[in-house]
């Protein structure tokens, strides 16, 4: 038998600083190194971060880092991670982009790191223990699942996910590597829990289509739509009704446009590059009145109404809204923006 011990240094009853350690056979597997932003009374605080004590202390008990996407909640605090353990870190091309370019704007090396991709189509062998990962749907690319197997049965982590069967090939859940899964002796499920207290199914992605061409349908201005950094899902999808309504594209916030670019390098997001517009500061000439242009406001957190705000009081240096306007909303509000976003 092995000796299995399962915890969590932060994740657990609450939205964010997401992180799981499975110790087998004093062998340590870390799943997800994520921040969490704090609540507004928490003055001067810029994010939240598991503790890291145990973790340095057995630092050469440490196998490596693996994460399951791209999302801030699970990837925020491997930089600081970073700085105190030099440990592997296994994920999937996408995540692993998106974190060195984090790493980079943080000011580390990346060449003093060891990263290791990952796919659905290997398993990774630590002498008894193996672990695979398998794809789920979720609003970024290559977001995974992971199930490590032990002598005993398999400990399954399943983050966010959902189900819809109406996504891009690129986001559709590997059920079959789940049936085999579900074969095998599960021992535990690390789920996530966010949510689960709400009654019904969630929605299909051709509801959002539907809405998306409604809007666009009857807009007769600009289009203007608050959307976080990392929801490439929903990016693409308004980017594809602007396209079909031949409107031009601009997009407005700094990280965005890194995660953009990394999106299209690689083909997980397509943009044709003769429909982008770079918006110029607002003049007395200048007024980007674009009436045939969406306009992605995004950022992370509270970010989108931030900028949304700027905009309605005439302050924004590119964008200045108006009644002629049509504002898509797709942003909800997460924990500690809920009174900027109201």
């Amino acid at each position: 038998m092995s000796r299995i011990k399962i915890y969590a240094l932060g994740g657990l009853g609450e939205n964010g600083k997401n992180m799981y350690c499975i110790d087998v056979d004093n062998k340590i597997f870390i799943l997800d190194a994520g921040l969490k932003y704090p609540s507004l009374e928490l003055f001067g605080v810029d994010s939240i971060i598991p503790d890291i004590s145990y973790l340095e202390r057995n630092e050469k008990r440490i196998v490596g880092l693996f994460l399951s996407h791209g999302h801030e909640d699970h990837i925020g605090a491997v930089p600081r991670l970073l700085k105190s353990l030099n440990i592997p870190i296994y994920a999937s091309n996408f995540t692993l982009a998106i974190l060195k370019d984090t790493l980079v704007d943080q000011g580390l090396n990346i060449e003093n790191y060891k990263f290791i991709s990952v796919s659905s189509k290997k398993t990774l062998t630590f002498d008894d223990v193996k672990v695979d990962v398998y794809r789920v749907t979720h609003s970024i690319p290559e977001s995974l699942g992971i199930a490590i197997t032990t002598k005993d049965g398999v400990v399954v982590y399943a983050p966010d996910y959902n189900f819809d069967q109406n996504v891009d090939n690129m986001y559709k859940t590997e059920f079959d590597k789940l049936a085999k899964l579900s074969s095998k002796k599960v021992i535990a499920l690390l789920t996530e829990s966010l949510g689960a207290e709400r009654v019904g199914y969630t929605h299909s992605s051709q509801n959002l289509d539907y809405a998306l061409n409604q809007a666009f349908y009857q807009a007769e201005g600009r289009v203007i739509a608050s959307m976080f950094s990392t929801d490439l899902l929903r990016i693409q999808k308004v980017i594809d009704v602007a396209l079909k309504y031949e409107r031009t594209i601009a997009i407005i916030g700094r990280k965005t446009q890194r995660t953009v670019d990394i999106a299209v390098n690689l083909g997980y997001l397509k943009i044709p590059e003769e429909k982008l517009v770079n918006l110029k500061f607002i003049t007395d000439k200048n007024k980007n009145d674009l009436k045939d242009s969406v306009v992605l406001v995004t950022g992370d957190r509270h970010e989108p109404f931030y900028m949304l705000q700027r905009m309605v009081k005439k302050l924004d240096r590119l964008i200045h809204i108006t009644q002629e306007d049509t504002v898509i909303l797709m942003t909800p509000p997460v924990p500690g923006t809920e009174k900027i976003a109201a």
